[in-house]
């Protein structure tokens, strides 16, 4: 079993994560700054999710939309806060309200939508604005813990239904003999009470059943698609994809995915991989590789390219040109700008893979 994030996190490195911030972090000045980056933490949404971990990665265009919210939650501990969207400050807050709420809230979907796309800032090279903070290892941990989370078994009461009931009518005795309106009342508002604490436990069953349900669908279909030969997207056997082998495979396991974080989603890929006889550790350029998979990839969530999802910025575009002159320069436009460094099969898979369940998510809401 994963480790668990500490709670207090935050209270424990925020001043090893602020250095490199010009203030004197002593006292009060240090306790409104926490309470301020807790609140941002509280209120992160997968909505604003890319913007918020761009600007925590110090892309600066991403100031503007969210120096407004950071000041909100800065000034509401400290009256004097006033920040600017180039300063390092707020950058360094929202690094630190994202791994708060990694650590407060582990199983949420919008902390694994965070972490995903913490990986995908680093997909792109980028680094976290607070210094020494190992954000990529604070999304791992997240992620599995999540992974855990989901695939647990339901645990079993500790009395039957039938017993609780049992129980339940022995306290109750008798009801009130006909004419005793207000004891039959409160002897009737006690069996609602009970009745609606046993309606509690067999909705809590129903859902641990549709989420182990799901879970254990999830495991055979990842099953039966590492069995398979044939690649369902390209229609084709995955012996012939060739350089579209890396983006075919990271978006047709995110497709049959339901926990987000599996974990064992790396060695699904590059097992693929060999499949299609490719090499996992092979340099490629991601934007070669879209292109080749590009006519595939009807099922991947549309408009949502941005400078943490290249991949589906690259889709979005050759979608839009129809494959035609000029599809790349309107990529590299939707992805601010950039080139993109050649990575591996296995880095571009892992990335399709990521970016199709981060879309998803965005669809979603």
């Amino acid at each position: 079993m994963t480790e668990p994030l500490p709670k207090d996190l935050l209270t424990q490195r925020l001043d090893e994560w602020y250095r490199g911030v010009s203030i004197d972090l002593t006292g009060d000045l240090l306790d409104a700054r926490r309470q301020a980056i807790e609140a941002m933490g509280r209120n992160l949404t997968i909505k604003s999710a890319c913007s918020v971990v761009a600007y925590a990665h110090g892309r600066p265009e991403f100031g503007p939309l969210l120096i407004e919210w950071i000041t909100k939650h800065g000034k509401a501990f400290d009256s004097d806060f006033a920040p600017k969207p180039t300063n390092r400050e707020p950058r360094v807050m929202a690094a630190c309200a994202i791994a708060h709420r990694l650590a407060t809230d582990p199983v949420a979907q919008v902390s694994t939508v965070h972490s995903l796309l913490i990986h995908s800032a680093a997909f792109r090279g980028y680094r976290t604005s607070a210094r020494s903070q190992n954000l990529p290892a604070i999304a791992s941990r997240q992620l599995a813990v999540a992974a855990e989370r989901a695939s647990e078994l339901p645990k079993p009461a500790t009395t039957s239904a039938v017993e609780k009931l049992n129980k339940t009518f022995a306290d109750l005795g008798d009801p009130p003999q006909s004419g005793a309106a207000s004891g039959l009342e409160g002897w009737l508002q006690a069996l609602k009470a009970a009745t609606e604490t046993l309606a509690t436990r067999h909705d809590t069953v129903k859902r641990e059943l549709v989420r182990v349900t799901s879970i254990a669908h999830q495991g055979l279909d990842g099953v039966a698609w590492l069995l398979d030969d044939y690649c369902e997207l390209a229609d084709r056997p995955w012996a012939e994809t060739k350089g579209a082998a890396a983006v075919l495979a990271g978006a047709e396991l995110a497709a049959i995915t339901r926990t987000p974080s599996l974990p064992q989603a790396r060695a699904m890929v590059r097992s693929m991989l060999l499949k299609a006889e490719r090499n996992p550790d092979q340099d490629v350029k991601p934007i070669s590789a879209v292109q080749r998979a590009a006519g595939s990839l009807a099922l991947w969530p549309g408009g949502h390219g941005h400078v943490l999802l290249p991949l589906s910025a690259a889709i979005d575009a050759w979608r839009e040109k129809e494959g035609a002159s000029g599809w790349r320069e309107l990529a590299k436009k939707r992805r601010g700008g950039g080139e993109l460094a050649e990575k591996t099969e296995g880095e571009v898979a892992d990335q399709a893979f990521r970016e199709f369940l981060i879309a998803r998510s965005l669809e979603d809401g």
